[in-house]
């Protein structure tokens, strides 16, 4: 029941809320949740939905499902290709509507160039299935690296294209890059900055997502001193604007 679903974090005690934190996209007879970046919940976070639903009662299915995978390294590494394929399927199916059924086929084909501290790669999905189908290009690129002893870097960037979905005929896409930088000037003198941006386009998921954060740590005798600036912007669907820019100065003892 689309209306009873509440999500919460690890713990419980933190509700999230619709439409700034997630949202819920319709899929045919699904719903599809989508983080919203930009809002409390992190990348990669385990989160839990409390929900009702209507128990389907006896059902009888019998489930078969093939992967297949394969990497070729070339050149001592330094070029790969590789594939992947996956399949599952029903059969023998007794009081179970097709629909809540995933059948499904999906293929991945990719390369990736790595040279030095240099990466770039390029990789499509061709994801057929009965709930949710959907055909991806990523391309994907990096460098990272050290110079001398007090400079140490790491830029990435990704290009993500959905070519086709289920719920209109628009294509989607996602874009994003961060980079880091830390410079140790000095023994007691270090300098941090990360910065991200973020991009999404299509049915119900426009965004622009702006971060950065530079941070100086010095050592004085016992005493650790931190300033830092944030800056943080966030365009989503459009109309909803949200940002805010800060400082702090930490003074930490040590004892």
């Amino acid at each position: 029941t689309l209306s009873s679903i509440i999500v919460k974090d690890f713990s419980g005690t933190v509700v999230y809320t619709p439409n700034i934190d997630y949202q819920m996209v319709a899929q045919g007879d699904y719903f599809q949740i989508l983080r919203i970046p930009g809002g409390q919940i992190a990348d990669g976070q385990t989160v839990y939905l409390n929900y009702y639903a209507l128990q389907p009662g006896n059902v009888n299915y019998d489930n078969s499902s093939k992967d297949f995978s394969v990497n070729l390294a070339l050149f001592k590494q330094m070029f790969s290709v590789y594939y992947t394929s996956l399949s599952q399927t029903f059969f023998n199916v007794v009081n179970t509507p097709r629909s809540e059924l995933n059948f499904l086929t999906s293929q991945i084909v990719g390369g990736r160039l790595t040279y030095k501290t240099v990466s770039i790669g390029a990789e499509y999905n061709d994801y057929k299935s009965s709930v949710f189908p959907y055909k991806t290009f990523r391309y994907y690129g990096g460098i990272q690296g050290r110079l001398n002893s007090k400079l140490t870097y790491s830029i990435n960037a990704n290009v993500r294209e959905y070519l086709k979905m289920p719920t209109d005929s628009s294509a989607r896409y996602y874009d994003d890059a961060n980079a880091m930088i830390a410079f140790a000037a000095t023994p007691s003198l270090k300098i941090d900055f990360t910065g991200g941006y973020q991009y999404q386009h299509g049915y119900g998921i426009d965004l622009d997502l702006v971060t950065a954060r530079l941070k100086a740590t010095k050592l004085v005798d016992h005493y650790v001193i931190t300033a830092g600036f944030d800056v943080f912007n966030r365009i989503y669907l459009q109309n909803q604007f949200s940002g805010y820019y800060g400082g702090y100065i930490q003074v930490t003892k040590r004892f």
